[in-house]
Parts: C-alpha cells; structure tokens; sequence
C-alpha cells in the first residue's frame, strides 16, 4: 500500500516537474509557443494515423480557442466555488437538521419497539 502511493506520488512529481522544466507553466508567450512546437511536432504522425485510420480525426484547437475554452471553465469552476462558500452556511443548517432527524427517528423508533422479557 505504501509502496503504491510512493510510486504514485514520484510519478505525480514527475508529471508536474516536467512539465515546469518544458514551460507549461511559464509566461502566455511562452506556453502558447510549446503548444504551437507539440502541434507541429505531431503533425506528421497525424498524417500517418489519418491513413491508417478511416475516421476523420480533428485538428488540435488553435491556441486562441484553447485558451478561451481555459478560462472559460476556469471561471466556472471559480463562480462554483464561491457559491458554495456562500451558501456553505444554509449547507451546514440543512445538514444539521436532517442529522438531527435521522437520530430522533431512530431513538423514537427505539423507544416505541416492546421490550424483549427473558424467559
């Protein structure tokens, strides 16, 4: 089990240490320049999947359209999150009150069973 998360863990730290040494996470000029290089850069396999594979397979977006579709769902996940702490004391109110209910409900169901007599 350790074993596992260990491996698991390196290989999350790889992934992202990668993937800052390659400047995904760098400047806009220079994130948009490393998507324009692997686009290029997959091109000729492109073409070859294309004729291997009789399905019509879609371009990469353009950066312009990936960045917009970035930010767009970014901003989403953003406006969720505050709505959620917004209304994350109506949550704990509502929580609270089917907890208490679950526990009343079962403690009068307790009390109305008959009593079992030993015989």
């Amino acid at each position: 089990m350790v074993i596992k998360l260990l491996i698991k863990s390196g290989l999350v730290y790889g992934a992202v240490k990668y993937s800052v040494d390659q400047g995904v996470w760098a400047s806009s000029t220079k994130t948009t320049a490393l998507y324009n290089d692997v686009g290029e850069s997959l091109r000729p396999h492109w073409q070859g999947v294309r004729q291997k594979v009789p399905v019509e397979l879609p371009l990469l977006p353009s950066s312009g359209e990936a960045c917009f579709v970035v930010k767009y769902y970014w901003n989403q996940g953003v406006k969720a999150s505050f709505n959620f702490i917004h209304r994350f004391p109506c949550y704990v109110g509502q929580w609270t009150k089917k907890a208490k209910d679950a526990v009343g409900g079962a403690l009068s169901s307790f009390e109305e069973a008959p009593a079992v007599k030993d015989k």
